[in-house]
């Protein structure tokens, strides 16, 4: 599995994976820090996204793409090596995402 998501990621980046899976995208923020994009995985409210951009000591939100809503997000992993982070938000927000994105 590690190095089917490797190689993904390398070859096609994230973000494009994400987007050929038909999975949505969110904004990925760190508060004071870093943001970057995400990709909601299933209706659990599994998120992966770039390790980099989770590196912030500041609170975790997503915000889906033509939404103004910030959700909290835990960081759950972190994979440097790989540069992937697997957040998690609240199954009760995942309507909201699915709705918007």
């Amino acid at each position: 599995f590690q190095g089917l998501v490797r190689n993904a990621i390398l070859k096609r980046g994230l973000f494009r994976l994400g987007i050929e899976a038909g999975r949505t995208t969110v904004r990925v923020a760190v508060e004071g820090s870093s943001v970057g994009f995400g990709v909601v995985l299933d209706e659990s409210g599994w998120i992966v996204t770039s390790d980099r951009i989770v590196q912030g000591d500041g609170p975790v939100t997503v915000t889906p793409y033509g939404s103004e809503v910030a959700i909290e997000a835990k960081i759950v992993g972190r994979e440097g090596q790989l540069d992937v982070a697997l957040l998690k938000i609240d199954p009760a927000d995942i309507e909201l995402v699915a709705a918007i994105g």
